[in-house]
Formats: C-alpha cells, structure tokens, sequence
C-alpha cells in the first residue's frame, strides 16, 4: 500500500476528505509565499492607535488602484506635500518625475491589502498620513496599517 492510500484510509476513518486535506495546505502555502503586509483598522480605532494626523497629503483612489494592479507591493511616503509611491525597487511610479532620497523611509504594503482599503472604504480620495505614531493610508472609514519601513526592512 502506498503513502497516499495510507493516507487516505486514516484520514477516511475520521471522516476527513484528502482532497479537503490538500485543498487546506494549498491556501496556507499561498499565503506564506506570497507575504500579505498591512493591516485594515476602523478609522476611531486607528485614530487611536496611531495619535493624531500631523502630516497629510492626498491622492485620487483610481490612481492607486491602477498602480497596484501591476505591483506586488508598493510603498508610501509624504515628500514635499504631495503623495509619493514607489514599487518594491524604490522607483517611483507617482507623482511622474519625483526624486527619492536614499535615506527616507517609505511603508510597504502588499496590493491586496492596498485594494482591500480601496473597496472597504469606497472612496474616490485616498489620504496618506503621518501620525504622531505611525504612517497610515486612509480611505473613508478605514485605516491601512503595520506596513514595513523601508529602509532598513527593504523587500529583494
């Protein structure tokens, strides 16, 4: 008999499918090779965890979501009081033309999230703040969160 009959017969004794089994370890290998980053508060419990916006600056929904849509991730900063985003390799994609210093700190997001704070928040304006303790991205009455700087947690 072999591992997968095996298997199978053990499994179909506690009434568990092989396929149910596989389709499982399926999904949480997704999940673990393609790294989900950021996190989506409600905007009080954001406002709370984060402190109050000293810096705002604001971009159009339809744009980022365009941007997004090709990229893995992106990442966020506020320069000059203007939006800038750049892809994993820290070249800008917006605003067209913008420099980016070596040495300012950008957040990382993954896409899914990223559309996820999009469609939650539904909204044709999206704000990028800079909170007493954090950078967050806000659309409507959502916050996008737990991102990673960058530097020195830069994606390879």
């Amino acid at each position: 008999m072999d591992w997968c009959t095996c298997l199978r017969e053990r499994l179909a004794a506690k009434g568990i499918r092989l396929t149910t089994v596989l389709f499982a370890l399926l999904l949480f290998a997704g999940e673990i090779n393609g790294q989900i980053i950021g996190e989506i508060f409600s905007r009080s419990e954001g406002e709370a965890k984060f402190g109050a916006v000293t810096m705002r600056a604001t971009m159009e929904s339809r744009i980022l979501l365009n941007e997004a849509k090709s990229r893995p991730y992106l990442m966020f900063g506020i320069a000059g009081g203007v939006v800038v985003v750049a892809d994993k390799e820290r070249k800008i994609v917006y605003p067209e033309g913008f420099e980016l210093q070596n040495e300012k700190v950008m957040m990382i997001y993954s896409r899914e999230r990223i559309e996820e704070l999009l469609l939650r928040g539904g909204e044709e304006i999206v704000y990028a703040e800079q909170r007493e303790k954090a950078f967050t991205l806000r659309c409507g009455e959502f916050i996008l969160e737990v991102g990673t700087p960058c530097p020195p947690y830069c994606l390879e």
